[in-house]
């Protein structure tokens, strides 16, 4: 097989892009913790384990006068070591690591546009050898080692809206990319030398250019090789994508609290409709293959909550002051062997990450403008 992309067969209304690979060895990373489905299976949402619950326990509060976290982060998460990273592109701040307590270590990199340098270091992940990956919004993937050595460069998309790293070490990208073959597909997925081998979605869902919002996905990688994804915005489809970019299977999901995309929204503004609409924050899949799903939703006494009056690049806008008093988050444990849901709870606060190794990330902004980011595991107790 030549490289670049080609076209590939559709199956089921799944579309998949692949060159310069072998089949036979991706093949053998399928998983088998799900069975192969031509559509949407529906998830019981009677919980399979009643007496269960979930619980969240603070560990470790970040930031403070004293760390330079003064914007809403993009991205947070954890390595194999308890070092946390936290990038704000917004603010143009360089990325920032604190120890397994809190406190603050370093920075990485620093301003500018040559190698290790940074303007808008927006999204990152690590390997399993703690190896870093940053990726700038300028469209470039820079690769730090462990101890925070700058290592390479290669070009990425521009319209990165998250990055993990697979289980054979490759890196999944859930972007905007907009050449004629693969556009309007969500997924794609790179060698770790920035070459993009694959692009993965389901083309029976229409691409509207006015909407690419629907493009946006919260994505985990799968014990089995391939990779897990939920659309990020009222639309609750949970799928298994196996390493080779085709979809093994696919779950829909219904619960009465979750608040969909209505199907006539046109050019409506989805971030501002009323009821707002249910967003999910975070997915991942634990040791035991259950899939974790944090869904933010609208808190039933939003309208007391105060609201403050900003500028933005548009113009001014209202935004609510405290994020917790307008917004819930309720986390459910997903069986996909069973097709169930084991236990669900809704929590009176807004979880806003999953930064790896079963742990959820709250965020607040301070009156003296600095933020703080509550680091807390997660359990389910039975």
């Amino acid at each position: 097989m030549k490289r670049g992309f080609r076209r590939s067969r559709r199956d089921s209304g799944q579309g998949w892009v692949l060159s310069g690979l072998s089949l036979q060895v991706w093949s053998l990373l399928a998983s088998p913790a799900v069975a192969q489905t031509p559509g949407p299976i529906t998830i019981a949402r009677n919980p399979s384990c009643p007496s269960c619950r979930i619980t969240l326990v603070e560990e470790v509060v970040l930031g403070g006068r004293d760390t330079s976290l003064i914007d809403h982060p993009e991205s947070v998460w954890r390595d194999s070591r308890g070092r946390y990273f936290v990038l704000q592109p917004n603010k143009e701040e360089m990325p920032i690591v604190f120890d397994r307590g809190g406190r603050f270590l370093r920075r990485i990199g620093r301003k500018g546009d040559g190698p290790g340098e940074f303007r808008f270091a927006a999204h990152g992940t690590v390997d399993a050898a703690d190896s870093i990956f940053i990726v700038d919004w300028v469209g470039r993937a820079s690769v730090f080692s462990p101890d925070f050595k700058y290592v390479r460069s290669f070009p990425f998309p521009q319209g990165v809206r998250s990055m993990v790293v697979l289980r054979n070490g490759d890196l999944l990208a859930n972007a905007l990319v907009s050449d004629r073959q693969t556009i309007g597909l969500p997924f794609h997925l790179f060698r770790r030398d920035g070459n993009r081998y694959a692009a993965a979605g389901d083309r029976s869902r229409p691409y509207i250019h006015t909407e690419n919002y629907r493009l946006a996905h919260r994505v985990t990688p799968a014990a089995a090789g391939g990779f897990w994804s939920v659309p990020r915005i009222g639309d609750y489809h949970l799928e298994y994508w196996n390493a080779l970019g085709k979809r093994e299977a696919h779950f829909r999901s219904s619960p009465d609290w979750f608040v969909e995309l209505p199907p006539d929204i046109g050019l409506r503004d989805p971030f501002k409709l009323d009821p707002p609409v249910s967003m999910i924050e975070a997915i991942w899949e634990d040791r035991s293959g259950l899939v974790w799903v944090v869904t933010r939703v609208a808190d039933p006494k939003r309208h007391l909550a105060r609201q403050d009056t900003v500028r933005t690049p548009e113009g001014k806008a209202v935004v609510p002051s405290d994020l917790d008093r307008t917004s819930d988050s309720i986390i459910e444990v997903i069986d996909p062997r069973t097709h169930r849901v084991m236990a669900w709870h809704r929590f009176d606060e807004y979880l806003h990450f999953a930064v790896g190794g079963g742990r959820v990330a709250n965020v607040r902004t301070r009156p003296d403008g600095f933020v703080t980011i509550r680091i807390m595991n997660v359990s389910l107790v039975r």
